[in-house]
């Protein structure tokens, strides 16, 4: 099994610090909130906007494919809450950082995956050029 790409740690790295800070951005947002206290009902507004980003963090940090991906398909559904947040003048900043980290998430970690996908595709002609016993392609 070929060792992971340089690449495919900083776009990992780069994928969770958008998740952080998406998460973060609704953190904030509760703080600030004026309409109900952090604790406990704001701790439970929060807790029920970052549900699915945190369901999917585990699998994410593991480098799992399937939770990468679904979590860069939930990353879309947070660019559209953060389009919707813009229209209000008073959350608008709010709204920029969810789509700026939204954005971001959803192209880290399709980078991500791609990234992964040559690795895994290369690992995989290399081990049927074994079996075969053909020299392997370059790349």
């Amino acid at each position: 099994m070929k060792a992971v790409e340089p690449a495919e740690r900083v776009l990992h790295f780069v994928a969770l610090f958008f998740l952080v800070s998406l998460i973060a951005t609704y953190g904030l947002q509760r703080l600030a909130a004026d309409t109900a206290p952090f604790f406990p009902a704001g701790l439970g507004i929060l807790i029920a906007q970052t549900a699915p980003l945190l369901a999917c963090l585990p699998a994410v940090l593991r480098g799992n494919r399937t939770g990468a991906l679904v979590l860069a398909l939930i990353a879309l559904v947070y660019f559209a809450v953060g389009v919707w947040t813009l229209v209000d003048p008073d959350q608008r900043l709010a709204g920029t950082a969810e789509v700026m980290f939204a954005l971001g998430l959803f192209a880290a970690l399709s980078a991500y995956l791609g990234a992964q996908g040559r690795r895994l595709a290369q690992e995989a002609d290399a081990e049927a050029s074994a079996v075969e016993g053909l020299p392997e392609k370059d790349p």
